[in-house]
């Protein structure tokens, strides 16, 4: 009966049009100021096309930064939500395309070839300093790139950016 058909009746209550109100750098746990893109129903009270809401964000991974609402001020009332950011290609976060993730494998895959070349250049070392070099620039590495993924958990939020709000709090 219902195969294939579009209507305009049916429409799913929990996604909730927002967009980014300015642009954000964030990081793991920053807050990003969201602008509501139509009216909102929180617990029978309404919360008009315009109204602020705050995301904290919540993790990052490959090309997405997830984010989470969690309170509503509406009025003089604080309201709890569970609200999960989705971006407009149905996944859950941002998406964030020139991100630095990829990076820092890309950065320990060229510290580890690096190595590789160094002890097959060293033929004329002694085994003791060739072992020597090889854990020093182990330790080196793995600093690098604890370091760089340190950096990397950053990232650049465009203003305007159209995403959904999906209530989780009726999720199982």
């Amino acid at each position: 009966k219902y195969f294939n058909t579009v209507s305009d009746e049916i429409e799913d209550p929990k996604l909730i049009k927002a967009r980014v109100d300015r642009v954000e750098k964030v990081r793991d746990g920053s807050r990003i100021r969201l602008r509501l893109s139509e009216d909102v129903q929180i617990e029978g009270e309404l919360m008009p096309e315009g109204s602020y809401l705050y995301a904290t964000i919540t993790g990052f991974s490959a090309q997405r930064v997830k984010a989470n609402v969690t309170s509503a001020m509406l009025g003089s009332a604080i309201k709890k939500v569970n609200l999960a950011v989705y971006d407009l290609d149905g996944m859950e976060g941002f998406y964030v395309p020139s991100s630095n993730f990829r990076e820092v494998a890309k950065d320990v895959g060229s510290r580890s070839m690096q190595m590789n070349l160094n002890m097959n250049n060293g033929s004329d070392m002694s085994m003791e300093s060739l072992a020597m070099q090889s854990l020093q620039q182990a330790i080196q590495g793995t600093t690098s790139a604890i370091s760089n993924s340190i950096k990397a958990n950053r990232a650049r939020i465009k203003m305007n950016t159209n995403i959904y709000l999906v209530d989780m709090s009726n999720e199982q």
